[in-house]
């Protein structure tokens, strides 16, 4: 289960407002729907990094820059979309929301190691292209149990 998931429905819910507070100061992009959606639907969409049923720990944090928001989103976009594109285009949203966080958190801080930190969103980026791949297409294409479309 993802660490967002472990926190208190409260603190969840604030972490998404506050997601929804920087689309609309554009400080991050994509989900612009997202601020239109009701407090419980995104509570049930959003759950940070890695998939629900996932037993791996992702850290929500690249070297003390918090990037959830941006799973926030992505998770989000991901819900909404319904085609290829619309993967695609989340996929490019997440990894340039990562790059504005590490930017903003960086701007004038001698000490944070800039290029790593986006070595290391870019990581999560091809992560999520390649593994988000099955949970974007039993969304779109639900299968029954015994794996046939439905």
């Amino acid at each position: 289960m993802p660490i967002f998931m472990k926190l208190s429905e409260e603190k969840r819910l604030n972490i998404i407002t506050n997601t929804c507070k920087m689309i609309v100061k554009c400080e991050l992009v994509g989900g612009s729907f997202m601020i239109l959606d009701t407090p419980s639907r995104l509570l049930a969409i959003c759950n940070g990094l890695g998939a629900k049923d996932s037993s791996i720990r992702i850290p929500a944090k690249i070297w003390g820059t918090s990037i959830l928001e941006s799973t926030l989103i992505h998770d989000y976009m991901y819900e909404v979309g319904s085609t290829w594109s619309d993967k695609l285009f989340a996929d490019k949203t997440f990894k340039t929301n990562m790059y504005m966080q590490i930017d903003k958190a960086c701007k004038g801080v001698w000490y944070k190691p800039v290029k790593l930190m986006k070595w290391r969103a870019n990581l999560y980026y091809q992560l999520v292209v390649k593994l988000g791949q099955k949970a974007f297409d039993q969304k779109v294409f639900p299968m029954n149990s015994n794996g046939v479309n439905v």
